[in-house]
């Protein structure tokens, strides 16, 4: 593998390992027999070890829901209908891999008040979508942009969790009832 390859190997593995167990749960050691990748290659590309990498992961899978925000909204004709594609699309994003699988940011935002860089990460990463939210909001007319944005997030975010811990979508399926 080449030099970029191998280092979007250690952030998509990391990504998708820190999305199973939590930042806590994950070790290096993972992550390298996941990509294959010796120890010398992740702290080429990562020289802060375990938190940087898992920064860039949490950057990497925001971009990607950002677009999937983009994708979703861009095709709606009212915010609701694009709330609820964007509800449907995390929801099938959740269950990738055969059973629920955490947001990719709460798993750093979680990391605690001792990893203050990673804490930062997950904020930036958060206003981000509200942000490409209220864009959408504000293209479709919404009165509150922002607040709807927020409260869309919010309501995402906690059916998120709640499918996590029951390791069952159904708390999509009640959000997109609301969001009707």
């Amino acid at each position: 593998m080449n030099d970029n390859t191998n280092r979007k190997a250690l952030i998509h593995a990391a990504s998708a390992l820190l999305r199973k167990r939590g930042y806590a749960g994950v070790g290096l050691a993972e992550i390298l027999a996941e990509t294959g990748l010796p120890k010398g290659s992740l702290y080429h590309h990562f020289p802060g070890g375990k938190e940087q990498l898992a920064g860039e992961a949490t950057r990497w899978a925001g971009h990607k829901i950002a677009e999937l925000i983009d994708a979703t909204f861009g095709e709606a004709d009212s915010f609701a209908a694009g709330s609820l594609a964007l509800c449907r699309a995390i929801a099938r994003l959740s269950r990738e891999s055969g059973r629920i699988l955490g947001c990719p940011v709460l798993s750093v935002a979680q990391a605690g008040i001792e990893k203050p860089e990673l804490h930062g990460v997950a904020a930036t990463v958060l206003a981000e979508w509200i942000s490409r939210i209220e864009g959408h909001a504000r293209r479709l007319d919404q009165i509150d942009p922002h607040t709807d944005a927020e409260r869309l997030l919010i309501g995402l975010q906690g059916a998120w969790a709640v499918a996590l811990a029951r390791q069952d979508a159904s708390a999509f399926e009640t959000l997109e009832k609301s969001l009707c």
